[in-house]
């Protein structure tokens, strides 16, 4: 789907608004529930509890799941225009909810601990309740906030077979599970991520993300890093279209392909994405002082333009190029929908 076609679900999602019709998002999605008990040894406190939403009526190509952290990742999630475009593009839509650890309320973000086992077998069990067998095999693409985007992160090492592409806003947690000790495979590092983070973000900030980003960009990753100027730690959906051009786009290479399984993109294709940019006066929590973009610009994979600025990453067309370089250089963004 093109930025035009998620442009088209903005109108229709404003339309359906106007009309009081948008009900359906909510009352004519089936919906399922099921709840995960821990096993002996896994750090989870409680059974941990997933929602399903299946707005389409055929076979689930993918899985799009959308860690609970707060109202605002909540509010993405029943986004109308989320909802159009997980029914065009034939997606199941899933929530875990938070599910703490033992030692403190927070969840355990290594996914061997307890998570990465959950969710598989909560998707196993959602493919009995709703009757779509293709849930126990289907691809994922994991969005995470905060410190479920440091577990989104690791999923992609965990089971790099299963995951499609990872989306980690404003990610991180405390030390030491943040995303400095992120450890991916050579199969992990080929699973697409994209990586926001807000330049007035004094949470996690933007240094670490960056660091992270860097060190698998000079390793061959296929990641984009984005920033959202003038943010603080929060809202991710004001990044919607350009969240969903990119998944639409990324969905496409690695699953339609004609090839079995999940296929593997190639950076030599597309496009590379630069940014300048300037200090702010906000630190993180760690002291590292925060940055925003004030000039972006991108260049074919295979041109010998002059570039200027540092590496952001990779554009899997020039349709999500264009959106992201209009995206990054916005001098701020609305603050609407806080954690």
């Amino acid at each position: 789907m093109s930025m035009f076609a998620v442009k088209k679900l903005s109108c229709l999602a404003l339309f359906l608004l106007l009309m009081g019709s948008v009900g359906f998002a909510e009352s004519r999605v089936p919906q399922f529930h099921t709840v995960v008990a821990p096993k002996d040894g896994e750090d989870v406190a409680r059974p941990c509890e997933y929602e399903l939403f299946a707005p389409s009526h055929g076979a689930f190509r993918a899985v799009f799941v959308i860690y609970e952290r707060g109202r605002d990742v909540q509010s993405f999630l029943t986004d109308p225009v989320v909802r159009l475009f997980a029914e065009k593009e034939n997606l199941a839509l899933m929530m875990p909810r938070h599910c703490a650890s033992k030692g403190r309320e927070d969840i355990d973000v290594d996914p061997a601990k307890g998570l990465g086992r959950s969710l598989f077998t909560a998707l196993d069990q959602f493919a009995e309740e709703a009757k779509h067998p293709e849930l126990k095999t289907a691809p994922l693409v994991v969005l995470g906030f905060s410190g479920a985007g440091s577990l989104a992160g690791r999923l992609a090492a965990f089971a790099p077979d299963r995951i499609a592409a990872v989306i980690l806003a404003h990610a991180g947690q405390y030390d030491p599970l943040g995303l400095d000790t992120i450890q991916h495979t050579v199969a992990s590092v080929e699973v697409p991520e994209f990586i926001l983070v807000g330049s007035n973000d004094d949470h996690v900030g933007t240094k670490r993300s960056f660091d992270y980003f860097n060190r698998y960009w000079q390793a061959g990753a296929p990641w984009i890093f984005v920033t959202q100027n003038a943010v603080p730690h929060c809202c991710v959906v004001n990044a919607r279209d350009l969240i969903l051009a990119w998944v639409d786009t990324t969905l496409t290479l690695r699953l339609d392909s004609g090839k079995p399984g999940i296929a593997l993109v190639d950076r030599n294709k597309g496009y590379r994405a630069y940014i300048e940019i300037a200090q702010t006066d906000i630190v993180d929590q760690w002291k590292q002082p925060t940055s925003e973009v004030v000039r972006a610009s991108f260049y074919g994979s295979r041109e010998s333009s002059m570039r200027t600025g540092i590496p952001a990453g990779w554009l899997p067309s020039k349709k999500v190029a264009d959106a992201w370089k209009a995206f990054v250089v916005m001098t701020s963004h609305p603050i609407t929908s806080l954690p």
